[in-house]
């Protein structure tokens, strides 16, 4: 649509977007958090994208396609069209016949000039003008929507990176790629695809760095430590690891649903006698699926990039918990499982969303045996089960979160303990802000 009618809306668009957004978040968003928002799913964001920024790419890309097209059909148009691209001062200069043409151009100049200016801040200007110079140039919108979103994510990374705290620069890492954003994609439809509206905050909160305004304010662990507004701790306690387990579980049985749909036997039990030392073991053991066709077996590690022992490392080293986690099991794994014959894999991930480059390989290994099973397109069996896993990890956040709150509540002696719908209501209402007597 042509910016003359869009401009005058694009602001109402945005603001009502965000209010929108603010519902279902539950609270009002900083600028900060609403920038982070509007990044694509797989660089930070949550896909939202700003109407100026969508507006901008389509009108310059609808012109920079059709342009020579239309001086061709209509070539007394040459003379205006020729300042689409003219400097400033001699489109200043010249004399337009109609005011809407001067318009049309003006809008023109200045939507390119928002795809001009995020390709310099990225320094790919040649890479722009390149791909401008071609006259068979396709898809034009998306190219210039994708050096419009980089730069804003560059610009927003660099702001944190210089002023953000370590927790939001860690955070802020570990939420950086397509698996991490891949739960926005979801489309509930069954129990492994749902998410209740608490579960969902969490994993926006956890996602876009936002306090949480309903926490408790001490641990019921043995030194009542202050759980801090973005309930770092509580994924980090030992008072909670059987909660943490239960995150792991879930992983490790969607994954075990995979191996199966793909027709591949997946043990999961009995596996300590693999090893001397009964009882250290690996999670799954995928028969057929290692190197060399040996059996393969998986070890799932789930880390947190801001809890305290990471953080000076995370906060400055993207994907520096998997690495460590990958490191520490192979350290303990690799070598005592291929002296019996079999191959190990650490399969690990952040809790704020990303998976190691070792674990995708293998999960699209997974996919590929199981699409070609089931005669489905692999794209569509890797993309479902991308969401899947994704929103697994995320929905358990959310009852980590949860059941955590509970456990604090009642051990602390805030609420009796058959007393369930007051924790609920303590936890769940995400405008209260609890106050302890």
């Amino acid at each position: 649509m042509c910016p003359t009618i869009t401009s005058t809306v694009e602001d109402e668009i945005e603001s009502h977007l965000r209010e929108k957004f603010d519902l279902v978040l539950g609270q009002e968003t900083t600028d900060k958090e609403w920038a982070k928002a509007c990044l694509p799913t797989k660089k930070h964001g949550c896909g939202l994208g700003r109407p100026k920024d969508i507006i901008s790419a389509a009108f310059a890309a609808n012109v920079e396609e059709t342009m020579s097209h239309v001086m061709k059909i209509l070539p007394g148009t040459s003379d205006y069209m020729s300042m689409l691209h003219a400097t400033n001062e001699d489109f200043m200069a010249y004399e337009f016949s109609y005011d809407d043409t001067k318009s049309f151009v003006r809008g023109f100049r200045e939507r390119k000039h928002i795809v001009t200016s995020a390709a310099m801040e990225l320094d790919e200007m040649p890479l722009l003008q390149n791909f401008d110079d071609n006259e068979d140039k396709k898809k034009t919108q998306h190219f210039y929507s994708d050096i419009i979103n980089r730069s804003r994510a560059k610009v927003l990374e660099d702001l944190i990176h210089q002023n953000g705290t370590p927790e939001e620069q860690a955070s802020f890492h570990s939420n950086d790629d397509s698996f991490a954003g891949a739960f926005l994609w979801n489309i509930p439809k069954d129990a492994n695809s749902t998410m209740s509206t608490q579960e969902f905050r969490v994993a926006l909160k956890l996602r876009l760095h936002i306090k949480f305004n309903t926490l408790l304010p001490r641990c019921c662990c043995t030194n009542h430590v202050p759980i801090d507004p973005h309930a770092i701790h509580l994924y980090t306690c030992n008072e909670f690891k059987h909660l943490m387990l239960m995150r792991h579980d879930a992983i490790q049985n969607d994954l075990k649903q995979l191996g199966l749909l793909g027709a591949i036997s997946v043990i999961d039990s009995g596996l300590g006698h693999l090893l001397e030392e009964d009882g250290c073991k690996g999670d799954l053991l995928f028969k057929g699926q290692g190197r060399n066709g040996e059996d393969r077996m998986i070890d799932i590690s789930i880390g947190s990039a801001t809890a305290p022992s990471y953080l000076h490392a995370s906060a400055h080293t993207a994907q520096y918990v998997l690495k460590l986690l990958e490191d520490n099991k192979n350290t303990k794994y690799l070598t005592r499982y291929r002296a019996v014959g079999i191959d190990f894999m650490p399969a690990t991930f952040e809790m704020h969303g990303q998976a190691s480059d070792t674990f995708l390989q293998f999960l699209k290994k997974l996919v590929r045996t199981a699409a070609d099973v089931n005669g489905v397109h692999y794209s569509l069996m890797f993309n479902y089960w991308k969401i899947r896993l994704s929103t697994t990890l995320q929905k358990y956040n959310g009852k980590i979160m949860h059941m955590a709150q509970q456990k604090i509540a009642r051990v602390n002696g805030l609420v009796r303990y058959d007393d369930v719908d007051l924790v609920h209501d303590i936890i769940t209402n995400e405008r209260h802000v609890h106050n302890v007597a």
